[in-house]
């Protein structure tokens, strides 16, 4: 289950729902418990993908080379690198898996949110490899004009003390309030999700967002991506990343 954290007050979250899902033609042994949350009105959708521990090392290891060879663009990362958007597009088998699960995620989590009432799908349209150094962070930021944006986590997980309640932990992902009354209406600034290996999390790309800082000696690494609505009867739209 999520453990989402508000300025301490959790109550302001709706009611999170769950459901067990697996790939597009519903084989629970693809994939664990798909999780819903939703703040401030805005659905938040998270998965423990299951075989991750088969590819992590391969995919950091990827990344890591990737680096090497490319000095990235920048976007919202702050001293953090951040890879070029054509990931999804490489020939590696262990990115073949992760972008499948990607895809396949997203598109359950998009059947369960619109329903049969939107017809086509989430098609991914750009990916990317974030490593952050010490020092490292996002700045608050959209994915828009993308439908769909994510993170998955591949070695980002920190064993930090027991704070106080409201305080930012390193490397937290943090939604802002777009009405942010405080907490005496209990509508708190904003909403912080703890990173953890292996985990997926989709979200809609107008989500305002920022990554915390990271202190830590050794990098922190996860991926990122946009989706974009696909209707096989309308032409297909430009595709943009974040």
């Amino acid at each position: 289950m999520n453990t989402p954290r508000d300025n301490g007050q959790n109550r302001t979250s709706e009611q999170t729902q769950t459901q067990t899902d697996g790939n597009e033609d519903g084989n629970s042994q693809t994939q664990g418990q798909l999780e819903q949350s939703g703040h401030f009105g805005v659905p938040v959708y998270s998965i423990m993908v299951r075989e991750f521990e088969q590819h992590q090392q391969a995919l950091i290891d990827y990344l890591t080379r990737l680096r090497e060879q490319d000095e990235g663009v920048h976007r919202s990362n702050v001293r953090g690198w951040h890879s070029n958007e054509d990931l999804f597009m490489q020939d590696n088998p262990h990115i073949h898996w992760m972008c499948s699960k990607i895809q396949n995620i997203a598109r359950i989590a998009a059947k369960h949110f619109h329903g049969e009432t939107r017809p086509g799908y989430p098609e991914l349209a750009a990916c990317w490899g974030n490593i952050s150094d010490t020092g490292a962070w996002n700045a608050p930021h959209q994915h828009l004009p993308a439908d769909w944006s994510g993170v998955f986590y591949l070695e980002a997980e920190i064993d930090q003390p027991e704070q106080p309640a409201g305080a930012i932990r390193e490397g937290d992902l943090m939604f802002f309030n777009p009405l942010p009354m405080g907490r005496r209406f209990d509508r708190p600034t904003t909403i912080s999700y703890r990173p953890v290996n292996g985990k997926l999390l989709i979200f809609p790309a107008y989500a305002t967002h920022m990554v915390a800082p990271h202190y830590r000696a050794e990098p922190r690494i996860s991926v990122s991506f946009n989706l974009f609505w696909r209707n096989p009867k309308q032409q297909k739209p430009e595709r943009s990343a974040s």
